[in-house]
């Protein structure tokens, strides 16, 4: 097991913890890497080095958690190959005993799989949000937890907590995955799924130091880069929408004596040729086939146009005025269109189901089976 922690402008905490870490496991190496502190914060990580650290530097400038946990995982992979890496912030919101149990969860799970090195496995330290825990954090996470479920279908707890473990084949995985930012971490876990990897939470203590006054993350900015993958994807179907609605008023006005059925369905053919080209650049990080994933898009069309003329034909007939009705329709169904091409249409290869254990006592026991 391999322990790194990212680190910009840190506090004294950071020497604390490594120090905590070196007393518990001074087996276990520590790997810091500096993310562009500047000469004011040397003596931070001089005496993190004394304390038993090794520490790495990014640069002179400041590249982002994501940037520095890539060059992290690089210098891990060369120097300590197959070796289970876990990842946990600088400023003392992961208590040792929980870092270690991640990494330990992680060891065990890697040698209970049928297919060690091949299979990606990453196990997510998950904090409860319990007690005296700041607004943005907890707003921000249950913002992310609640979009996160509906993009993916699975039910993670903690979506943006900075305590990770991934074993080796997880961590080659990890190198590919884009983002220097706050948004690296969201990204590889939006990204885990359709790449095979086997995901796992844990649940872990919530501490927050002075009201989480050393943390570097702008609500506004960071919080843009975090959700960037997910507003891609939704802008890429509500693209598709905003055809569909535009074709079908235009022929709903301009050629009034065109039945409903035939609005709806030339709306909705011009609008799948459009969501499906957005679709197809929205989704490509993820490789998807596109022969397949024309076909099941092609499925999922017939499927919601059926839909989309029986629900709105219902709301027209009992009163509902059309643009309202149309309105109602769209809102109703995108939610189901876009899990479904999430999930189904655009995925390449088959997901492993996610285990998410909540109880603290038989978690390390139920957990290491494979899935």
């Amino acid at each position: 097991m391999i322990i790194l922690i990212p680190a910009y402008e840190p506090r004294a905490r950071l020497v604390e913890l490594v120090s905590a870490l070196r007393q518990a496991a001074p087996e276990t190496p520590v790997v810091v890497v500096d993310d562009g502190s500047g000469p004011q914060f040397a003596n931070v990580f001089r005496e993190a080095q004394q304390a038993g650290a090794q520490v790495l530097s990014s640069g002179r400038e400041n590249r982002g958690k994501g940037y520095t946990l890539r060059e992290g995982y690089a210098y891990i992979r060369q120097n300590y190959p197959e070796q289970v890496v876990v990842s946990a912030d600088c400023d003392g919101q992961h208590l040792v005993a929980d870092i270690l149990r991640i990494g330990t969860a992680c060891e065990e799970a890697d040698k209970q799989s049928l297919n060690a090195d091949t299979a990606p496995i990453l196990v997510l330290g998950g904090r409860q949000f319990k007690g005296n825990v700041p607004f943005r954090s907890r707003f921000g996470n249950t913002m992310s937890r609640c979009l996160f479920r509906v993009i993916t279908g699975a039910k993670v707890f903690d979506t943006q907590t900075g305590l990770r473990a991934v074993n080796g084949a997880g961590l080659d995985w990890l190198l590919t995955v884009a983002g220097n930012r706050f948004d690296y971490e969201f990204r590889a876990l939006i990204e885990a799924r359709s790449a095979g990897v086997t995901l796992l939470e844990l649940p872990i203590d919530t501490v927050y130091i002075e009201q989480n006054d050393s943390s570097h993350f702008r609500p506004v900015v960071d919080s843009l880069r975090v959700y960037r993958p997910l507003l891609e994807f939704m802008a890429a179907s509500l693209f598709g929408y905003l055809v569909d609605v535009t074709v079908f008023f235009a022929l709903w006005w301009l050629i009034p004596a065109l039945p409903l059925l035939a609005v709806v369905v030339v709306a909705r053919v011009v609008s799948i040729i459009a969501n499906f080209g957005a679709n197809l650049y929205a989704f490509r990080g993820r490789h998807p086939v596109v022969k397949t994933s024309l076909v099941r898009y092609l499925g999922l069309a017939l499927v919601l146009l059926v839909l989309n003329y029986l629900t709105l034909a219902t709301l027209v007939k009992v009163g509902v005025w059309v643009v309202a009705a149309k309105l109602i329709t769209e809102i109703a169904l995108w939610f189901f269109s876009y899990a479904v091409q999430y999930r189904w249409v655009f995925r390449q290869t088959s997901f492993p189901q996610l285990r998410v254990d909540r109880g603290r006592k038989d978690a390390e026991k139920e957990m290491l089976l494979p899935i």
